[in-house]
């Protein structure tokens, strides 16, 4: 082992002086295999090597290079990269949430110069690196999102016993801007507002509006496809949602919603209803969707808690304030019920509690008036 190392070193030694990390690598690695086979002439042989080698390099780079580069050699614990690894491996997420925190660390790799052991990250440059995004061109919500990956990895560390429980340097930062408000209902005039609205494609006003009378998630309902569509039964399946509960069949009663499904199915058709693109890195039929209603409601001059979702929040308000059954109302909009009352329960009403839900729902008058141009 020792002679493949010397090799190895020799052979690093002759690269450039930015390949100081890539020295302690090898250390590092061969440190591990020493360790894992209780090596111990090998261990000590391979701290002593290290010793010279941090002797050397701090001739030519100084004392602060040649420390680190002795910690990172000399230690077994994982460093920021594999510690970051281990993490996104070991949780089950979505591929766009996994890569957005991959990038979160990436852009402190790159930071720091290279990767480097947890422990060794100090305050200050914790401090430097959130200072860098709030001069970089980057929305401040984006950088919250990337503050709050970071956290989630230092978490993950402190359970994993690699840094101190209790440590996460990126608590306590203060980044002013963009939305931190709560998603809330539309107002009856935000309602007005966007339904007056101009939008690119006629089928983006057709999906807000069925958003606004079914309180469907925008995934599930750009999700639908023609196979999903039973305008004989007045029925829609929705078989794409975040949650198990979320996988359900709708009965449909509102003539302007009838109206619009029927403008868009072909029976024996495959594929989504709506002409969606998905986007996004997990292909998302809802992806494009949201940014472009984002663009419309940046446009009219909305504040930021009336948000897409809010026409979900619409729905089971105003379903709440026309006194339908608050169960039926959630197993509606796909909302996790009780298991027990929910199987006991649904014995009795099945899709009558539903189809309940669909007949009774409506705006105000206002509102219903306004909806009406939409099938016209």
């Amino acid at each position: 082992m020792l002679a493949i190392l010397k090799d190895r070193i020799a052979q690093a030694r002759k690269d450039s002086p930015s390949t100081t990390k890539s020295k302690a690598t090898i250390f590092r690695e061969a440190l591990r295999e020493a360790y894992a086979e209780n090596d111990l002439s090998a261990i000590e042989a391979l701290q002593f090597l290290a010793g010279d080698e941090a002797e050397s390099i701090e001739r030519q780079h100084g004392l602060s290079v040649a420390q680190a580069f002795h910690d990172e050699a000399t230690s077994v614990a994982p460093t920021l990269a594999e510690a970051a690894e281990e993490w996104l491996s070991s949780t089950v997420t979505k591929e766009s949430t996994r890569l957005k925190r991959r990038k979160a660390y990436e852009g402190l790799r790159e930071f720091l110069g290279g990767d480097s052991l947890p422990l060794k990250l100090t305050d200050v440059q914790a401090r430097d690196y959130v200072d860098s995004l709030k001069k970089s061109k980057l929305a401040p919500n984006t950088i919250r999102d990337k503050l709050s990956a970071l956290g989630g990895l230092w978490t993950y560390m402190a359970e994993r016993l690699i840094v101190p429980k209790g440590t996460n340097p990126w608590k306590g930062f203060n980044i002013q801007g963009g939305s931190t408000e709560a998603c809330r209902a539309f107002t009856q005039a935000e309602i007005l507002i966007l339904l007056n609205a101009t939008y690119p494609q006629p089928w983006h006003k057709d999906v807000f509006v069925c958003l606004l009378l079914t309180g469907a998630r925008p995934q599930e309902l750009c999700s639908l496809t023609h196979a999903d569509i039973d305008l004989a039964e007045r029925r829609i399946s929705i078989s794409s949602s975040k949650t198990r509960a979320g996988i359900r069949r709708l009965p449909v009663e509102h003539p302007v919603l009838l109206s619009i499904l029927g403008k868009y199915v072909r029976e024996g058709h495959k594929g989504f209803i709506f002409p969606v693109k998905p986007g996004g890195a997990d292909k998302s039929p809802a992806a494009n969707y949201g940014k472009m209603f984002g663009r419309i409601k940046a446009s009219l001059g909305l504040p930021p808690a009336a948000q897409l979702y809010s026409a979900r929040k619409s729905f089971i308000t105003t379903a709440l304030d026309l006194n339908l059954p608050p169960m039926e109302i959630e197993r509606y909009v796909g909302h996790e019920v009780g298991r027990l009352i929910l199987t006991v329960y649904s014995q009795g009403r099945g899709e009558k509690g539903l189809r309940e839900v669909a007949m009774g729902f409506r705006y105000g008058e206002v509102v219903e008036k306004a909806l009406i141009p939409v099938t016209c």
